[in-house]
C-alpha cells in the first residue's frame, strides 16, 4: 500500500473521482484561482477530499489537464483528471502560506483489476456509449478496458463510486459496474421512449 506523506493542496467540492475520470470545473474564488495558477505553472497535484457514509474519508488525487477558458473577470474553466484515490488522514483550513486548504492522504486504494471484462458487460458499455454520445465504439477499442476504466466513463453518484472502490474483489467490482450499466441503459430507454411519446410500464 503506497502512501503520500507530504501536505497536499485540497479543493473541497463534495466530489469523488475515480482514476482516469475527468471533470470540468469553474474556478472563481481567489483562493482556488491561486491554487490553479500554481497547478498550471508548477505541474503540482491536488486532492478532492470526500467524506461519505460511515465516516469513509477518501481523496481523489488530481492534476490539471488544461485551462479551457479564461473569463473577463479572471475566472477559469478547467479540465482535471484523477490519477489515484487515497484515504484522507487530515484536513487543514489553510495550506502553509497559501489561501487554499490542504491536508494529508494515507494509503493508496490499490485496485487489482487485471481480469478480463465479460463480453456481455462490454456490450452493455458499448450500448451506453453509443446512446450517450452517438457513436458506437469498436470492440477492439474497449476490450482492454478494466472495470475501473468503464466506471470512470459513467459519471456515477459518489456513493456508487465508494461501493466500487471498497469492493472486496474484482468479481464484486465487475458485478457493480455491470448493474450500473444496465440501470443507466434502462434510464436511457425510458428517456428515449418518453421523447417518442411511448411510456414503458
Amino acid at each position: 500500500m503506497s502512501e503520500i506523506s507530504s501536505i497536499l493542496p485540497f479543493f473541497p467540492l463534495r466530489m469523488l473521482l475515480l482514476p482516469k475520470e475527468q471533470v470540468p470545473l469553474y474556478i472563481f474564488e481567489p483562493r482556488y484561482l491561486q491554487l490553479f495558477d500554481e497547478l498550471e505553472k508548477e505541474k503540482k497535484q491536488f486532492v478532492l477530499p470526500y467524506e461519505g457514509r460511515n465516516k469513509v474519508r477518501l481523496g481523489s488525487l488530481c492534476r490539471l489537464v488544461s485551462v479551457t477558458k479564461v473569463h473577463e473577470d479572471g475566472a477559469l474553466d478547467v479540465l482535471v483528471e484523477c490519477d489515484a484515490v487515497f484515504d484522507v488522514k487530515s484536513i487543514m483550513p489553510k495550506f502553509p502560506g497559501k489561501l487554499y486548504p490542504g491536508g494529508m492522504v494515507g494509503a493508496h486504494k490499490e485496485i487489482h483489476d487485471s481480469e478480463v471484462i465479460p463480453l456481455d458487460t462490454l456490450n452493455e458499455f458499448s450500448r451506453f456509449i453509443e446512446r450517450k454520445h452517438g457513436e458506437t465504439p469498436r470492440l477492439e477499442s474497449i476490450q482492454h478496458y478494466s472495470s475501473m476504466d468503464i466506471a470512470a466513463c459513467l459519471a456515477l453518484k459518489n456513493e456508487d463510486k465508494v461501493r466500487i472502490l471498497m469492493a472486496d474483489s474484482e468479481q464484486s467490482r465487475q458485478r457493480i459496474v455491470k448493474n450500473q450499466l444496465k440501470y443507466l441503459n434502462f434510464l436511457l430507454d425510458q428517456e428515449e421512449s418518453s421523447e417518442n411519446g411511448i411510456i414503458l410500464n
